[in-house]
Parts: C-alpha cells; sequence; structure tokens
C-alpha cells in the first residue's frame, strides 16, 4: 500500500503542475506579439512638417501651449519640458498644479505610432524649454532613431527633429517664451 501511494501522490502531482503551467501559460502567445515589435525590425520612419503635425493634433488634450513627441522605434524616450516657475514635467512629474501643465500621454514601450504629450490650457507667462532623453533602448533598436517634437505656442506650430541613438542621451530641442 506505501508503493501505491506513493504512485497516486506523484501522479496528483504531476497533474497539479501540468494544470498550473497550463493556466499560467493561458494567451502567452498573444501576449509575445503584442508586447514586442515583430521581427524583422523596420526603420523607423519620420513624417514630414505637415503630416507631424496632423498627428500632434490627434495626440492627447490640446491648450494654449501643446508639446507633442512622436517616434517610431522600440524604446522608451521621455519628452520633458521645464516651466517658468522652475518645475520640469516628465513622466516622474507628470501634472504641476501652479502652472496648469499636465503629462497625458506617457508611452514606455516605443514602436510604430508612438507619442508623448504635455499640454496648458491657462499658462504660465515666462521661459519654456523642451528636451528628449532616451530613457530605454530596446534591443531591436539598437542604433535608436529620428524623434520628431511638435510645438504649439503663442498661435504658431514648430516642427523639431532630433536623432536618439543612445541610452541616457538628452537633447536639448528648443527654447521658447510665451
Amino acid at each position: 500500500m506505501n508503493g501505491k501511494m506513493k504512485g497516486i501522490l506523484a501522479a496528483v502531482y504531476i497533474i497539479l503542475i501540468a494544470l498550473l503551467l497550463m493556466t499560467n501559460c493561458r494567451g502567452c502567445n498573444e501576449e509575445q506579439t503584442t508586447e514586442q515589435p515583430q521581427p524583422p525590425y523596420e526603420e523607423p520612419t519620420t513624417p514630414s512638417e505637415e503630416e507631424a503635425e496632423e498627428i500632434a493634433r490627434n495626440i492627447g488634450n490640446d491648450g494654449e501651449i501643446k508639446i507633442t513627441m512622436l517616434w517610431d522605434f522600440p524604446g522608451d524616450v521621455d519628452l520633458h519640458v521645464a516651466q517658468p516657475n522652475g518645475n520640469e514635467l516628465y513622466f516622474q512629474n507628470m501634472t504641476d498644479a501652479a502652472t496648469g501643465g499636465r503629462l497625458d500621454v506617457d508611452n514606455r514601450r516605443g514602436g510604430r505610432g508612438s507619442a508623448e504629450n504635455i499640454y496648458w490650457t491657462n499658462p504660465m507667462h515666462g521661459q519654456y524649454e523642451v528636451s528628449v532623453v532616451m530613457y530605454r533602448l530596446d534591443p531591436l533598436a539598437w542604433n535608436g532613431g529620428p524623434v520628431t517634437v511638435v510645438v504649439k505656442h503663442n498661435n504658431q506650430t514648430e516642427t523639431f527633429r532630433v536623432r536618439l541613438n543612445r541610452l541616457g542621451q538628452n537633447e536639448h530641442v528648443y527654447t521658447f517664451n510665451y
């Protein structure tokens, strides 16, 4: 009976492990296809100024000042804006009640159609400094790619381009007064 009991317990143990593995793996294939870029990796595209401005209009909320960053390669690029009061808006400081500034779109994966957006409906007067930072570079995009920044302020829209190609790279994009 002792040997029989060991056999039954071993069989139950194997069945439980199989059930656990099946439960944990439900949707594994779907997650892989939605979370990771599919090989072969395509070179990122750069929209024309007109295309970038149209895309930016449709990203996030709008205000008197709106700054939208666009990129098409896998990785986390961060938009940073230093405000007149000295506070910086970015992923670790997404809102500023004193200025009304808000980061409302924060893409952390990258890939086709990636964007970040910061806007102010009633902005503080003074100087704003826009920069972009390569926070995480996906191994599939080892050489980074182009980043387009569309800045709407003082009833005008301007488009800037920078190329990010290394982890930690911090590029000043534009300084303006409102």
